[in-house]
């Protein structure tokens, strides 16, 4: 049987954690760059799933994640001990750094980043993945 998920066990606890790390936190903690807390989700496109309406009967602006949203994520991860409740363990990252960190402790993400341009790649997390052009 598989453990329960650390971060949704005492969901009250998480939710106070990620508003102090949003109101503390500015600027993503693996790139730098600020991070626009008013983005949510890419405006017209949707998942497979998206039916077109919410559950209340109105258009849906967009379902699919802003790849530059901010979330809450765990220097130490959940996965290897960390604390998803620790305001020492937590920090902001846009969701496609989030992604490219996947399981790395921040300070293996950062030197992970650190060895690719020292080898003259110009790939960082922001780059990783398609931008949005508006």
């Amino acid at each position: 049987m598989s453990k329960p998920d650390p971060r949704k066990q005492n969901g009250h606890r998480r939710r106070q954690t990620r508003a102090r790390i949003l109101a503390r936190d500015t600027h993503c903690a693996l790139c730098g760059q600020w991070i626009d807390k008013t983005l949510t989700t890419i405006p017209g496109q949707h998942g497979p799933k998206c039916t077109g309406q919410t559950p209340n009967h109105q258009p849906c602006p967009g379902c699919i994640p802003h790849p530059h949203r901010a979330e809450v994520d765990e220097d130490i991860p959940v996965s290897r001990g960390g604390s998803p409740h620790s305001l020492d363990n937590c920090a902001l990252m846009h969701r496609q750094c989030n992604q490219w960190k996947s399981n790395q402790t921040l300070a293996e993400a950062q030197q992970q980043l650190t060895t690719q341009n020292t080898q003259h790649t110009t790939a960082t997390p922001q780059q990783t993945t398609t931008r949005i052009n508006w």
